[in-house]
């Protein structure tokens, strides 16, 4: 049963009678990995196929569903973490607990995050500015601006200049 469950994705065992402050102890290793691996990737968080291989089969599935969802509809500025949460079938308050357990970031941070790494993309290849902001979902060019300068250090103008180092 045993090693069934860990197939299955337990994190640990206990059996009974347990030791209290082994329990405690476990408990504070497994929170002290998760927040590790959230800071990890909300780090290296990029938005395309390659999933964190130390997640289980189910936290895959969901960020790959998730990753599919934002794909296909990044570009609709009626996309909020609502209709997010909606074409993954869970609540939003799931969806919120999910996400941040997973990444480190809200449902929003994601979504704007996946919409600015795909307007650095599309700014590089040359796209005007004020054509990219509404073709990413921003309603605003101001706040798309904004955004953008807050996630890379420099303005959506200067993003296809070569003399600027781009990450």
């Amino acid at each position: 049963h045993r090693l069934a469950g860990i197939e299955a994705g337990a994190d640990d065992f206990l059996t009974k009678p347990f030791n209290e402050a082994e329990l405690l102890q476990r408990i504070v290793n497994l929170l002290e990995i998760r927040s590790l691996l959230q800071r990890r990737y909300a780090r290296d968080l990029r938005f395309d196929a390659t999933l964190p291989t130390e997640l289980g089969q189910r936290d895959q599935a969901f960020l790959g569903k998730l990753a599919r969802v934002t794909e296909a509809r990044y570009t609709d500025p009626e996309l909020s973490v609502d209709c997010l949460a909606s074409a993954l079938a869970v609540s939003e308050r799931h969806l919120q607990r999910k996400v941040k357990a997973l990444v480190g970031l809200a449902p929003a941070e994601y979504l704007r995050g996946y919409r600015l790494q795909r307007a650095h993309e599309r700014l590089r290849a040359g796209e005007r500015p004020s054509d990219v902001t509404h073709a990413v979902g921003f309603g605003s060019h101001a706040y798309f601006t904004a955004c953008f300068k807050a996630q890379f250090g420099y303005t959506p103008g200067e993003a296809a200049d070569p003399e600027i180092v781009h990450a």
